[in-house]
């Protein structure tokens, strides 16, 4: 599956219709649905970078263009002791298209780890200028790259 580059500016966590944050969201959904999943975790490929506000933008689109509800599951400070119910959640099959929630990076966090793992499908969200190649590719093989069905470019646009 090839993966599609989108940049947004990170800072932006706003959504209004032609906002980065929504078009990018946008984007993510689009390119997410050339595979049927129940869920999809935003990742970071580094420490410290947020995917929060953009897997609630995911899921804002989602539920708008299927009319129906499709749940943010905000991931990112869940300790380990906590995560088995939602590690199930996200490992579930059923109805397509029901959760799009946000982790920590899996390099930072054996909970995002095993969160990101749990779900079926996944988005690499890379920062321009400071996300390192190795970091994004360690991502990629911790959590499977199988899983990921886009990527993510955030921060200022050159130029």
């Amino acid at each position: 599956m090839s993966m599609r580059e989108v940049v947004i500016n990170a800072h932006d966590e706003s959504l209004p219709a032609h906002s980065p944050l929504a078009e990018a969201a946008e984007a993510v959904w689009v390119a997410a649905q050339r595979s049927t999943w129940t869920s999809l975790v935003v990742v970071p490929a580094e420490a410290g970078l947020s995917t929060g506000p953009l897997a609630a933008a995911v899921a804002a689109v989602a539920s708008a263009q299927r009319s129906e509800t499709v749940e943010h599951l905000d991931l990112g400070s869940v300790a380990l002791a906590d995560s088995r119910p939602l590690a199930e959640k996200l490992a579930e099959k059923g109805k397509p298209y029901r959760y799009v929630a946000s982790v920590r990076c899996p390099l930072e966090s054996q909970t995002a780890l095993l969160l990101s793992s749990a779900a079926h499908a996944a988005i690499l969200v890379v920062e321009r200028e400071r996300t390192l190649l190795p970091s994004a590719r360690r991502v990629l093989d911790l959590v499977g790259p199988d899983r990921f069905v886009g990527a993510v470019v955030v921060g200022p646009v050159p130029g």
